[in-house]
């Protein structure tokens, strides 16, 4: 199994908390963004920028680990 999927990003300007209150914020959408590709392997890691993240990455390990058990994946 080989998945791949791409999202642009976007900025905001103004107002970044204030939309969390349901007030409005300066936005614009940008083509730069994000890729991730997941493939079935035997063992679990997690590369992000070419590098494979190692045991002192702990926030992005534990958030790998919820995303793997939501999936139901070892």
């Amino acid at each position: 199994m080989n998945k791949f999927s791409s999202s642009e990003g976007k900025v905001i300007l103004l107002g970044e908390h204030a939309v969390v209150y349901g007030h409005p914020a300066i936005v614009t959408g940008i083509a730069r963004g994000a890729q991730a590709r997941a493939t079935l392997s035997a063992s679990t890691s997690l590369v992000v920028g070419g590098k494979e993240l190692v045991p002192g990455h702990a926030e992005l390990a534990l958030a790998l680990d919820a995303l793997l058990a939501e999936l139901g994946s070892p």
